[in-house]
């Protein structure tokens, strides 16, 4: 069995929690990220940002694992967005139209600014 390539550390910006992701997700790596977002889920609804500063491999099982996270999530309440994409990850993401399903923002500046814009907004997030 191959060990577990992915790192996970979880902060706050406002209403957002961030995971900052540090490896690879991958086929491999799938059944750690989903047990331990399924414990951050089950607790409350979550607004969730997955930050992938530091994700040095997507694979389609990857892909496909995140846009069912979307339903996972939005199916309790919650919201989803992705930010920190490197170039090429970003290309990958760009094939696979998961921007279509999720947010994607391309830094964390964009990111907060998206969040402040909501909360001036006082609309519920939906993304």
């Amino acid at each position: 069995m191959a060990s577990v390539q992915l790192d996970i550390l979880k902060r706050e910006y406002k209403k957002f929690t961030i995971l900052e992701l540090y490896g690879e997700i991958s086929t491999h790596s799938i059944v750690y990220f989903r047990t331990a977002l399924q414990k951050l889920i089950q607790a409350q609804p979550l607004n969730l940002a997955l930050d992938f500063i530091g994700i040095s491999h997507l694979d389609s099982a990857g892909i496909g694992f995140l846009i069912n996270l979307k339903k996972m999530i939005n199916g309790q309440g919650g919201s989803y967005c992705l930010i920190n994409f490197s170039e090429s990850l970003y290309e990958m993401v760009e094939m696979s139209n998961i921007q279509q399903i999720v947010k994607v923002f391309h830094s964390e500046e964009e990111f907060q600014k998206g969040v402040n814009l909501l909360e001036t907004s006082k609309e519920k997030i939906i993304w």
